[in-house]
């Protein structure tokens, strides 16, 4: 409980010691929105020159890549610590951070957060829901129920594997590129993967990108189609997550110091 004081306490004089640098963090917030609006735009791109993609209507697929939006800036409002994982590794911050009298995990979180998080969050939390209502799903209470717990798995699953991917860029010191290349094929998910070919959908499936999206969703707008992977989201979600924090555990046990000549320690 005492740590979820102080958590919720720094999460709390965060925006006093970011408005300090108000410029900084002005430019932040805009260039992020920014950002995800023209990606957002990419949607209208699309439906200007068709009324459906495959089976799903402009807002369906809009309410499954506001969804992964929302997901990925919950998980990073309230976990931001595996984006810079690497980083505290190998710049010794890490190494500051076990001095201090709290959990390490908890000091990286307070470190790497950011307000524009927030922001986000509020964006996509009504986009997802213009998107919801147009697309029917709060017409009925149950799939409104769906809609919520897809929401569970996707948060469940995108943090799940951030936390797997980038701590396991500690082991690869600077060559986080292979891990960005595998970050950037979950946009894949934030669309309708069975317009895709049956191969691709098959590695989406089994990695398992398709569950940080479209499955929930698919099974929240159409339960009777997507019955079995629907199902399937939650312990997907739950399996994810608990391999990440298995992955962070082991990862904090065997690190030793910036300045040893293995900063994992002996195998």
């Amino acid at each position: 409980m005492r740590w979820a004081w102080i958590y919720a306490e720094g999460f709390r004089l965060m925006p006093k010691v970011l408005a300090q640098y108000r410029a900084d963090t002005i430019a932040t917030v805009i260039g992020d929105l920014l950002y995800r609006a023209v990606r957002l735009a990419f949607i209208g791109v699309i439906f200007a020159v068709t009324p459906q993609l495959g089976q799903w209507t402009a807002w369906e697929v809009m309410l499954m890549w506001s969804m992964a939006m929302l997901a990925d800036a919950i998980g990073n409002f309230l976990f931001a610590f595996p984006n810079r994982v690497d980083s505290y590794f190998h710049s010794g911050q890490f190494d500051y951070a076990r001095a201090r009298p709290v959990p390490i995990v908890l000091w990286a979180n307070l470190d790497a957060s950011h307000p524009r998080y927030a922001m986000v969050v509020i964006t996509f939390v009504a986009t997802t829901a213009v998107a919801a209502a147009n697309s029917g799903i709060f017409e009925s209470l149950g799939q409104t129920g769906l809609l919520l717990l897809a929401l569970l798995c996707t948060v469940f699953v995108l943090t799940g594997m951030r936390l797997i991917m980038f701590l396991s860029c500690a082991w690869f010191t600077r060559s986080r590129q292979f891990f960005h290349g595998i970050a950037s094929f979950m946009d894949h998910s934030r669309y309708p993967i069975d317009i895709m070919g049956q191969p691709l959908r098959g590695v989406l499936t089994a990695i398992p990108i398709a569950f940080t999206v479209f499955y929930p969703v698919a099974f929240a707008l159409r339960p009777d189609e997507y019955l079995m992977p629907g199902v399937l989201g939650l312990p997907v979600g739950l399996a994810m997550m608990a391999g990440g924090l298995v992955t962070l555990r082991f990862a904090l046990r065997k690190y030793q110091s910036v300045g040893t000549p293995e900063v994992w320690g002996a195998s």
